[in-house]
């Protein structure tokens, strides 16, 4: 399955029984610092105020530095491809990371 064939029917499972909720971030990026740290905040507080907190959060992040704060706050590698160089001249590397910020937000 690619990424371009997801649907929210793959995604969401709250439907079925004793299921995990999944939640797929592919990556978050803005224009600038202040922008992404506002969206990351929104996402953190949903998170944190969800009465579930069972739940899986996978992210496929192309910046290094999403990357290495997803592992910072949690997150597993689970894949990592070849790395490459984008179209900016910087090193890129397709991945996948899951996991569950419970912990990072207790603390």
């Amino acid at each position: 399955m690619k990424e371009s064939e997801l649907t929210l029917n793959d995604l969401d499972k709250k439907n079925q029984e004793g299921s995990r909720r999944i939640y797929y971030g592919f990556d978050i990026t803005a224009d600038c610092n202040d922008n992404m740290f506002f969206l990351v905040g929104q996402l953190m507080r949903t998170l944190r105020d969800k009465p579930d907190h069972d739940y899986l959060y996978c992210a496929t992040p192309l910046r290094s530095d999403n990357f290495e704060v997803n592992k910072e706050m949690g997150l597993k590698v689970i894949w990592e491809g070849e790395k490459g160089t984008n179209q900016f001249g910087l090193e890129v590397a397709p991945r996948f990371q899951e996991g569950n910020f419970k912990d990072f937000l207790q603390s």
